[in-house]
């Protein structure tokens, strides 16, 4: 969550503290795992490249 604002906009206005902070934290535990299978994504990304980058080499060293 960016501000407290859109916070505000998804909690119930009869909400008590503590359902309050459940959701948040709920929310928040949301988008970490979200931006970690992003960031793992890309680290899978760029080991492919790598990997294909190692094997193009062999294979020019291979030919001469």
């Amino acid at each position: 969550m960016t501000g407290r604002a859109e916070w505000r906009d998804k909690v119930p206005v009869t909400a008590t503290h503590s359902s309050v902070t459940l959701v948040w934290e709920e929310e928040e535990e949301e988008e970490e795992e979200e931006e970690e299978k992003k960031e793992e994504e890309k680290e899978e990304e760029v080991d492919k490249e790598e990997t294909r980058k190692i094997e193009r080499r062999r294979r020019r060293r291979n030919r001469r």
